[in-house]
């Protein structure tokens, strides 16, 4: 009986052990709420706010109304990244930043737009960068890996969805 005791207390220790190190490894519950709040008071104040390390294009200034955020795990590790971006007038839905969470560095602005780029998100979790030299549009095909914190490159088309964003205002 004592044996069996021992087993189950050593078996109810492992136990306890993994998931405290499996929540250390996700990232808190609301990382992404302070960059919310940034948009949103870049909106109320006129962007009296706006922060050198964290340019808002003016395609999202302009459009207030069609602007917003989507959640998403982009690689499958259990944790969301935030996509910020706006629906264009043909209904198709534009991303100009991603914020990822990492347990070295915390929560990052990962990957932005340029002038004449923007980003798509497709099927997977794909994500389309296309940018434009004003003659032709070249895309790239992008896959997020949490292990790496970076953005790989991957062979094939993919077509970007509609998606509906999360107003800053709700």
């Amino acid at each position: 009986m004592k044996k069996y005791i021992k087993i189950l207390g050593a078996a109810l220790a492992v136990v306890i052990l993994a998931s405290s190190i499996h929540s250390c490894l996700l990232a808190p519950k609301d990382w992404y709420r302070m960059t919310i709040k940034y948009y949103q008071d870049g909106y109320a104040s006129g962007w009296a706010n706006e922060r050198i390390d964290i340019k808002v294009y003016d395609v999202l200034k302009r459009r207030p109304s069609k602007a917003g955020y989507l959640l998403t795990d982009l690689d499958g590790d259990g944790d969301d990244e935030l996509l910020i971006g706006f629906t264009d007038i043909a209904g198709a839905t534009r991303f100009t930043d991603v914020f990822v969470w990492n347990r070295e560095d915390g929560a990052y602005h990962a990957l932005t737009r340029r002038e004449g780029c923007y980003i798509y998100l497709c099927a997977d979790n794909i994500l389309r960068v296309d940018s434009s030299n004003g003659v032709e549009i070249r895309s790239r095909f992008l896959k997020f890996n949490h292990k790496s914190n970076s953005f790989e490159e991957v062979e094939g088309q993919y077509a970007p969805r509609i998606i509906g964003l999360q107003s800053f205002w709700n």
